[in-house]
C-alpha cells in the first residue's frame, strides 16, 4: 500500500497538457515522494485526446483509469469532476492510506509529504479563495445554505468559522475543491458524488440557479461542504497552510502578509488559465532560475 496517491481528471487536450505538467512537477520536485503513484481519471470516450502524448505519459508514469459519466448530469457544472473524484477514491481504497485529489491545472513544487493525513484526521483541505455564495458566519445561514445543511444532515455544532483565503471573509466551512486529501476507505468523495446526484436537480434549488448563475457553478462545492460537515467533526478536519493549493492566479490579490516570497517556497499551487495570459511571468512570485526554466519549458510542451 502507498502512503499517498495523487489523482486528477482530464477531459480534453488542454487539460491533458495541464495534467502532464502536474505529473511532471511531482516527478521533478516531489522530493522523497517524487515516485508516488499518479492517476489520471478520464472517460473512455475522451481517450482520443491522449493521442500524441504517450511518450510523456509513460515517462511520468501516469496510470490511466476510466470513470463513468451519468448522462443526465454530464452538462451540470463540475459534475464530471465529482464523478471522477469518487471513482479515484474507490480505486484507491486498498491502494493508499491517503488520496490527494487535485485539479489538473496545478503544480507540485516541493515535497508534498505534509499532505499525508495524521492519526485522527480524515480530511485536509483549504478554504475557498473567494466567499462568493459561501455562508457568512456573521449572521444566520441563508435559505440556500439552510437547504444544503438540511438535505445533507449537517449538525449545527459542526458549523465552525473559517476565512476565505483571498478576500478574507468569515464564513462557515466551505472547502476549496481544488485539493482534497482523504482516507480512501472513508468514502467521503463517493458520498460527495451521491449527494450531488441526489440534490442538484431538486426543485428547491432551481430558483437559486435562476437568480444567480454562481449557485449552479458552485453547487458541487456547496454540496461538498454539506457532505463533509455531516460526516466529520471539526476535530477530524485539518485546514492546510496557504503554501498548499495556493491560488497563483490570485497572487496579486492574496493578502500581502501571506504571499510567498518565492514560487519555490510553495508546496502546491493552482493556476487555472494564468499561463495562457501574456506576461504571466510578472504576475507570479519570483522563482529560482532552475524552476523558472523548467516551468517555461513545460508550458510550451
Amino acid at each position: 500500500m502507498s502512503d499517498l496517491i495523487f489523482a486528477c481528471m482530464s477531459l480534453d487536450t488542454a487539460s491533458v497538457r495541464q495534467m502532464l505538467l502536474l505529473a511532471e512537477s511531482l516527478r521533478r520536485w516531489g522530493g522523497e515522494l517524487s515516485d508516488a503513484p499518479f492517476w489520471l481519471l478520464i472517460p473512455q470516450e475522451e481517450r482520443t485526446c491522449l493521442e500524441g502524448f504517450q511518450g510523456r505519459l509513460s515517462a511520468a508514469d501516469v496510470r490511466i483509469a476510466d470513470f463513468g459519466v451519468v448522462p443526465q448530469a454530464a452538462s451540470f457544472p463540475f459534475a464530471r469532476k465529482v464523478l471522477a473524484a469518487a471513482e479515484a477514491e474507490r480505486l484507491a481504497e486498498d491502494a493508499a492510506s491517503t488520496l490527494v485529489w487535485m485539479d489538473c491545472g496545478a503544480l507540485i513544487l516541493q515535497s508534498p509529504a505534509g499532505l499525508q493525513l495524521p492519526p485522527g484526521i480524515r480530511l485536509a483541505a483549504r478554504p475557498v479563495d473567494l466567499a462568493l455564495i459561501g455562508s457568512r458566519y456573521e449572521g444566520p445561514p441563508d435559505v440556500f445554505w439552510r437547504l444544503i445543511y438540511r438535505e445533507c444532515g449537517v449538525p449545527e455544532e459542526h458549523l465552525y468559522p473559517m476565512q476565505s483565503s483571498v478576500d478574507r471573509i468569515a464564513i462557515r466551512p466551505y472547502f476549496n475543491a481544488g485539493l482534497l486529501a482523504v482516507q480512501p476507505r472513508d468514502g467521503l468523495l463517493q458520498a460527495w458524488r451521491d449527494e450531488l446526484l441526489r440534490l442538484y436537480m431538486i426543485p428547491e434549488f432551481e430558483p437559486f440557479y435562476q437568480a444567480n448563475p454562481r449557485y449552479r457553478i458552485f453547487m458541487h462545492q456547496a454540496v461538498l461542504a454539506g457532505t463533509l460537515l455531516a460526516r466529520l467533526s471539526p476535530a477530524e478536519s485539518l485546514l492546510l497552510p496557504p503554501t498548499v493549493n495556493y491560488p497563483l492566479h490570485f497572487h496579486q490579490r492574496f493578502p500581502a502578509s501571506e504571499r510567498p516570497a518565492t514560487l519555490d517556497s510553495l508546496t502546491t499551487c493552482r493556476y487555472e488559465t494564468l499561463f495562457d495570459q501574456a506576461g504571466w511571468q510578472a504576475k507570479i512570485p519570483p522563482a529560482s532560475p532552475e524552476l523558472r526554466a523548467w516551468l517555461e519549458e513545460g508550458i510550451l510542451s
